[in-house]
């Protein structure tokens, strides 16, 4: 299975985020973003790529906090449309 995640803008948006995915029963991680990808927020959630739709409908409210999604490929972030 492969591996997105979802950056927000600041750690409390992934705080946030983490709350309402893991209230709608979907596995989550939090894990560490490289600066290069985020200057601003440190960390993002992790999930598996085929229940994208769903995240983002769990984080509705959350949508203009969001500052990119990303596929996952080893410890590299590959920005997605």
């Amino acid at each position: 299975m492969s591996r997105c995640a979802l950056v927000f803008q600041s750690i409390h948006h992934v705080l946030a985020a983490e709350a309402l995915l893991k209230d709608a029963g979907l596995e989550i991680d939090v894990i560490p973003v490289p600066r290069e990808v985020s200057p601003n927020c440190g960390m993002a959630v992790e999930f598996v790529c085929e229940q994208k739709a769903d995240v983002l409908g769990a984080v509705a409210d959350l949508e203009d906090r969001i500052v990119g999604a990303y596929r996952l490929k080893g410890r590299f972030f590959l920005k997605m449309e």
